[in-house]
């Protein structure tokens, strides 16, 4: 002989499963009816589109703007930052370059503007790549901090 029914269990957070026994009996009903209006739906297939007012997490999340989720954090190579300390100090050295090229003092000979700007551009350059450098190293190390090492005796 088989059963016409079946026992279904579900494990829940206790915050979600009180919520939603107290909206279930506010409504006066019952979890089989909860479940097949707006989970089963009927025998033809058909769902309660009227998900309004149900305190299911989910919903509640995604109606407070919900969560994007993010791929796990991976460590970029060495190489990379490297580069990308190069690139960002030779652009930096470059504008620096070209703003002082065109702003010095129209007093000053070709010649002097050219070291000016020249020397103005390296040591920007050299700072900057510098400190991408170690902003993208301090990636790695972020809240580690290193013990010292016992003085010898």
């Amino acid at each position: 002989m088989e059963n016409s029914t079946y026992v279904i269990s579900a494990r829940i957070p206790t915050d979600a499963a009180h919520r939603l026994k107290a909206r279930l009996s506010e409504e006066k009903m019952s979890m089989s009816e909860f479940l097949q209006r707006y989970a089963i739906g009927t025998a033809d297939g058909k769902l309660e589109t009227d998900f309004r007012n149900l305190n299911i997490e989910q919903g509640i999340d995604l109606a407070n703007g919900g969560g994007i989720p993010t791929p796990k954090q991976t460590e970029m190579p060495e190489e990379v930052k490297l580069m990308l300390s190069a690139v960002g100090g030779l652009a930096t050295g470059a504008l620096v370059y070209q703003t002082l090229t065109t702003f010095l003092p129209d007093r000053w000979t070709k010649d002097e503007k050219e070291i000016y700007s020249a020397m103005g551009a390296l040591t920007i350059g050299i700072f900057s790549a510098v400190g991408i450098h170690s902003v993208l190293k301090k990636d790695k190390k972020k809240g580690k901090k290193s013990k010292p090492e016992p003085a010898p005796e």
